[in-house]
């Protein structure tokens, strides 16, 4: 008589024969297989059942199913399928543990059949901690390594290796104490092995790197170059230097670095260029710093004062806009006009009292191209419009004074402006219910006497154009 497990699967991977069912930290596993029955016809059993059971190395056992074997199913072989799951709980942890099925014969002598034993391997679970560790440049502070066994298991020792770079007592409990030899040498890897019941179980190991390079370091100095400029390293510690310096463009501006950490900068041409400098620490760590700097004037750089002509007879005061101090106007010539005098960014130009048409101007910015401007010269000085200002606006109620039929049945509203530097020649009054206008006088108009919270919009206008409406509620 045999009794075979078969076509076994774990958590849907076959398990080769004479292999194990590794169970690894998981809180189930599912099993599936096949028992094959097979005797001789001649062999009477009678009645039996099939028992699944899993044993633990402790010694105590569960069974998951008893099945009912009738005798005629052993004519030429029986067989039958198991799927259920195997709990964490109900195993021990290491070597030990089997899963077995088992033919118990119903009647006497009741004998019994066993299959083979297919192991379970249950692994405990360790963490070495801290999960990582990064030791920045010059840290040399201690660093303590804790196993946490999450499985709780007892009479674990643990076998650390610590390689070099590190002083400290090491022993075989689960934590140690490590302290750097050096600020700028970085130590070995960390890796510890806990055994239990005498089995080295799966080696921990915790990489040692060098934390990044970081520094609150700025380059200082001015943002705009126009001949050279000297630039330095603030907030720089003791044991960082400069490394180098560079432009990003040498046919803007060169850099170059001193025995004192002095960056010194020389402009070549109008632009902008990238200053960086290389930081190195005791460990050789870099790190970049950059500054952008505008070298030279603004390319955007342009001169105001023309944008509504100039009147013949007159003198305009022109300015350099847009511009960052490196410019300065040097050379300038005009056509119908004189320049009376030329500044560091600023000029005045004067057209004679017969000049009629347009002129023309140039003018020339250091380490710039020239700007050439065309204006037009008016024979007679141009009056900008000058409409009302809502700003100056008011509107009220007033004392009905006119004897408007029929009388008291009318409220007098009035609108006022108050600047004397613009004339009003007419009011435009915007109002959703029924009203009228005084004649001849726009500034006043007639409400019913019964209206309430009258939304009232006015403004005033003059050849010019008109001012915005206003609007005030009248009771």
């Amino acid at each position: 008589m045999t009794v075979k497990i078969a076509d076994l699967k774990a958590n849907g991977v076959t398990v080769p024969n004479g292999s194990s069912i590794d169970m690894g930290t998981n809180s189930s596993i599912n099993v599936t297989f096949i028992v094959d029955l097979a005797k001789a016809s001649s062999y009477t059993i009678g009645p039996a059942k099939v028992w699944i059971s899993v044993f633990r190395s402790s010694g105590s056992r569960k069974d998951y199913y008893i099945n009912a074997v009738p005798e005629n199913e052993f004519i030429t072989g029986a067989s039958k399928g198991y799927n259920f799951n195997i709990l964490d709980s109900e195993i021990d942890f290491g070597s030990g543990n089997y899963l077995m099925a088992t033919l118990k014969q119903d009647g006497q002598p009741g004998s019994e059949w066993n299959s083979q034993q297919i192991p379970i391997v249950k692994t405990p679970a360790f963490e070495l901690t801290p999960s990582s560790l990064s030791i920045a440049c010059g840290d040399t502070s201690p660093k303590t390594f804790t196993v946490i066994n999450s499985s709780n298991l007892n009479g674990v020792t643990y076998q650390w290796s610590i390689g070099s770079g590190w002083s400290g007592n090491v022993g075989n409990g689960n934590s140690i104490t490590l302290t750097p030899n050096s600020g700028t040498i970085l130590p070995s890897n960390i890796s510890v092995t806990p055994i239990y019941n005498g089995q080295n179980l799966s080696t921990l190991t915790r990489n040692i790197s060098r934390a990044s390079f970081s520094s609150s370091a700025t380059i200082t100095g001015s943002n705009v170059l126009c001949s050279t400029e000297t630039y330095t390293i603030n907030n720089l510690p003791n044991d960082v230097s400069i490394k180098s310096v560079s432009s990003s463009d040498n046919n803007i501006a060169t850099a170059t670095l001193d025995s004192n950490g002095l960056i010194t900068a020389t402009e070549v041409a109008n632009g902008i260029f990238m200053l960086s400098v290389v930081l190195q620490n005791s460990c050789s760590q870099t790190i970049t710093k950059t500054k952008s700097i505008q070298v030279g004037e603004n390319a955007n750089v342009d001169i105001t004062g023309l944008e509504n002509g100039i009147d013949a007879g007159s003198t305009v005061m022109i300015e350099l806009t847009n511009n960052n101090g490196c410019g300065q106007i040097y050379f300038t010539s005009a056509t119908n006009a004189t320049f009376l005098s030329v500044g560091h960014d600023y000029a005045y130009l004067n057209v004679d009292s017969n000049a009629v048409g347009n002129g023309s101007i140039y003018v020339s910015i250091t380490g710039t191209n020239s700007i050439y401007k065309e204006f037009p010269i008016n024979s007679e000085p141009i009056i900008p419009p000058n409409p009302p200002i809502e700003n100056y606006i008011s509107v009220s109620r007033i004392q009905n004074d006119y004897n408007v039929y029929p009388y008291n049945q009318w409220k007098m509203v009035k609108a006022y402006y108050y600047s004397s530097s613009t004339n009003v020649d007419y009011w435009e009054w915007n109002i959703g219910n029924s009203y009228y206008t005084k004649p001849n006088d726009t500034s006043i108009i007639f409400l019913p006497f019964e209206s309430s919270n009258v939304n009232v919009s006015v403004r005033a206008c003059n050849s010019d154009g008109c001012s915005q409406f206003v609007s005030t509620v009248i009771n």
